[in-house]
């Protein structure tokens, strides 16, 4: 009886034995996928959460008033590591390749599934000009289907040896990452991305013999629908209010008199001359800044009177800044002589005399005369047929001035736009090649007698639906309208309508913003069908205190 036990339970625990090593195998084989599953998703969900972080640092970035390339990418984490998770200084226009600048963007360091730090490979997006038309310099491909891209973020995963593959594959060089001191400074891209390091075309998946990088990419239609909020909200708080100011006062001080230039008849606005026409009010920005041919602003003639008897007339000539005059004074006495200067498309441009730029030079051969003179800027005009621009001025020298030799120097033009801090981003970056321009003829130098006096006589403003309640729809001198990119079925070529889109009929207030000269536009919500955004002036809206702001007025 006593065997038969022994015998008994030696069966029982050799049962037990069994099954114990059968639920181990089971529960190993069966853990495997599952770490693998995991590890691939909290790969997707580290790619996932840098590709957010990226973006939104690109779009507040593009919001900062102070910032002179809005939508501009940053660069990788320096291959030396000698700022961890900081940008470091790239090219313009070389392939980028180097760690996730993960302090830099404001984040915690991210990590893929195997516990590699991410990548981040970038080209161009650095210079200006950057905007719509900016061209994606990277390329993905997948389920071979490549696709530009402005920006690649990779999961390198863990270390692979590709070195003894047979054969090749088409992007990918055969490299032994598992080497001593890999993540140690330099480090060598290759030692982490096993295909499109140096090319810029990364294959993701890709054959899992070659290669293990997961990657996730921004294309440059979201690059496009990221940044356009912020650019827009710049033309409204910066562009619009310096195209006013111009209007209010530097075109009055000028040449006496207020005004916003003319339109440039609208065509492909990549080749568009952003010159100003006569009679034109809507159509793309005069904002063109050459000094030479159709555009030209330069002077271009000049005459001079009141020299009396005091005064001998030298010569005037051009050089390469302006215009220089050269008088002597003859006798004792007081001279105020006058000098006219014009310049053509005046009306059409955003110019201005920066009289801090006129120099007189003064001298005197004779001991201890005065030799000081003063100049007194004259209003000016602007001719309302042609848009021509006399810019006048007196020069005053003193009562005992005799035997002087004056040389006055009188700069070109100054392109106000360029000038101004709040818009030069707006024109070195060419965003005045994807903005429409309309103003009141009104509010133009040849208004005609026509009226549009905010707060007053209507007739002849711009007409914006769809604004916030605090500023009224019908009092409008300026609109800008931001050009977003180009919508699926649309391509961009020489029509309005390539450009800026209908309303949904069945919208509140159903307009067409490419109906031009009908001085009325919409401001609508942003959907997959229209994308227009715009600009006015004047402008106010309420703060969260609920206080009306004016934005410009």
């Amino acid at each position: 009886m006593r065997l038969r036990q022994r015998g008994a339970a030696l069966i029982l625990f050799a049962t037990i034995l069994v099954m114990g090593f059968a639920w181990y195998m089971v529960g190993a084989l069966g853990k495997a996928p599952v770490a693998n599953s995991e590890r691939e998703v909290k790969t997707a969900l580290a790619l996932q959460e840098a590709k957010r972080a990226l973006l939104s640092y690109i779009v507040q970035y593009a919001a900062r008033p102070d910032t002179a390339q809005p939508g501009q990418i940053p660069c990788p984490e320096s291959l030396t590591l000698s700022q961890p998770g900081e940008t470091h200084s790239c090219s313009a226009t070389s392939i980028v390749v180097g760690r996730f600048p993960w302090k830099t963007l404001g984040v915690d360091p991210v990590y893929d599934g195997e516990g590699e730090p991410l990548w981040l490979m970038t080209r161009g997006f650095r210079d200006p000009p950057i905007n719509f038309a900016t061209a994606a310099g990277l390329t993905v491909t997948t389920g071979g289907v490549a696709t530009p891209v402005v920006a690649i973020i990779i999961a390198p995963g863990r270390p692979r040896n590709t070195a003894s593959l047979a054969g090749t594959l088409t992007g990918c060089t055969k490299q032994n990452q598992m080497v001593d001191g890999r993540n140690q400074a330099t480090l060598v891209p290759a030692n982490f991305i096993e295909c499109g390091v140096t090319t810029g075309s990364i294959t993701s998946p890709g054959n899992a013999d070659w290669t293990n990088d997961r990657v996730i990419a921004i294309t440059a239609a979201e690059w496009a629908d990221a940044i356009a909020p912020a650019i827009a909200d710049r033309l409204q708080r910066q562009v619009a209010p310096a195209m006013y100011d111009f209007y209010n006062t530097t075109s009055l001080a000028s040449w006496g008199q207020r005004f916003f230039p003319n339109a440039s008849t609208f065509s492909t606005p990549a080749s568009n001359s952003l010159c100003g026409v006569v009679d034109t009010f809507s159509g793309m920005p005069p904002t063109a800044t050459v000094a030479s041919g159709t555009c030209s602003t330069n002077w271009d003639s000049i005459s001079v009177s009141g020299l009396g008897g005091l005064l001998s007339p030298g010569a005037c000539f051009l050089d390469a800044t302006g215009i220089v005059c050269d008088f002597s004074m003859l006798l004792p006495g007081v001279a105020t002589p006058q000098i006219n200067i014009t310049a053509p498309r005046v009306g059409y441009a955003y110019r201005y005399v920066d009289t801090s730029q006129i120099t007189l030079q003064v001298t005197s051969p004779v001991p201890l005369l005065p030799s000081t003179a003063t100049v007194n800027v004259l209003p000016g005009t602007v001719s309302s047929i042609t848009g021509r621009g006399t810019f006048r001025f007196q020069i005053t020298f003193p009562l005992l001035a005799a035997l002087q030799e004056v040389r006055v120097r009188i700069p070109f033009a100054t392109d106000a736009l360029a000038a101004d801090a709040r818009s030069a981003w707006y024109v070195t970056n060419s965003w005045d090649r994807f903005t429409y321009y309309g103003i009141s003829q009104a509010a133009s130098h040849d208004a005609a007698g026509t009226q549009c006096t905010p707060g007053g006589n209507l007739t002849n403003c711009l007409t914006v639906s769809g604004l916030p309640a605090s500023t009224p729809p019908g009092d409008k001198r300026l609109v800008l309208v931001l050009m977003g990119r180009a919508l699926p079925g649309k391509t961009w070529g020489a029509n309005l309508d390539d450009y800026l889109d209908p309303i949904d009929p069945l919208a509140p207030v159903p307009a067409d913003n490419s109906t031009a000269g009908d001085n009325q536009y919409t401001a609508s919500t942003v959907t997959a069908t229209f994308n227009d955004r715009i600009a006015v002036c004047p402008f106010k809206l309420q703060n969260h205190a609920g206080t009306d702001v004016t934005l410009c007025n």
